[in-house]
């Protein structure tokens, strides 16, 4: 709840954050996984911090520069250790600093913000040893929940993650009120996406946000392609 108050203060009119921060206090996934001493109620934190320290190691003065440069590698190095689905937010956030730096001609700062994902690297080397040691056990607790032999078809993939994400249960689509529910929240979003994307002053910041939610959120579609059962918490983060 603090994270996003923090995010929506720096991107977002004060109005919205606080519509931002009455919405996740009362997320019923946010409610649900808070329950659990597992890692998904972390992961949209690990997501937040990763989107904000990239954007203030794009914004700050030289001298800053350091200190979220740190904020940026511990908040990966923490990510890639609770769930590999972190993993798609770090590459979505290197894709977005590289973008950046590289257009600006930024090349002090990119050759800081490398070092920093080399020590990234250096310091998770522990971890990706110990995948490759197991690879063995890995590979077979990534079948573990296979119980289809075809992938699973994009319009049941959108809609529980759909409305997984609004109710924190897996198998509300079975009931038929709350999927006229969850099909018209997506329509009432959609229209709002579309309005504001007609506004000059908004459409660019439109678009950032779409980018930052959907491009990483496209990970699920590589997460029920290798697990065609998977359960919608995996992309919970995004």
């Amino acid at each position: 709840i603090a994270a996003v108050y923090v995010v929506g203060r720096r991107w977002l009119s004060p109005l919205a954050t606080w519509v931002a921060v009455g919405l996740i206090t009362l997320s019923p996934v946010s409610v649900v996984y808070a329950q659990e001493t597992r890692v998904y109620a972390l992961l949209p934190l690990v997501y937040l911090a990763v989107l904000y320290a990239t954007d203030r190691v794009l914004s700050a003065r030289p001298e800053r520069r350091s200190r979220w440069l740190l904020a940026l590698a511990l908040a990966e190095w923490v990510g890639v250790h609770l769930h590999y689905i972190a993993g798609f937010v770090v590459v979505y956030a290197a894709g977005w600093a590289l973008l950046t730096l590289a257009r600006r001609r930024d090349w002090a700062t990119l050759r800081a913000w490398l070092w920093t994902q080399a020590g990234v690297g250096l310091a998770s080397l522990p971890w990706f040893g110990a995948v490759v040691w197991n690879a063995t056990a890995v590979q077979a607790e990534a079948n573990a929940g296979t119980f289809a032999a075809e992938p699973a078809p994009l319009d049941f993939l959108l809609t529980q993650v759909w409305g997984f994400h609004l109710t924190g249960l897996a198998g509300i689509l079975g009931q038929p009120l709350f999927r006229g529910l969850t099909l018209a929240t997506a329509v009432a979003l959609a229209l709002l996406l579309v309005w504001r994307l007609a506004q000059p002053p908004t459409r660019q910041t439109a678009l950032a946000w779409l980018s930052h939610w959907l491009l990483p959120l496209v990970s699920a579609l590589v997460v029920w392609s290798v697990r065609s059962f998977s359960h919608p918490r995996y992309v919970t983060i995004f």
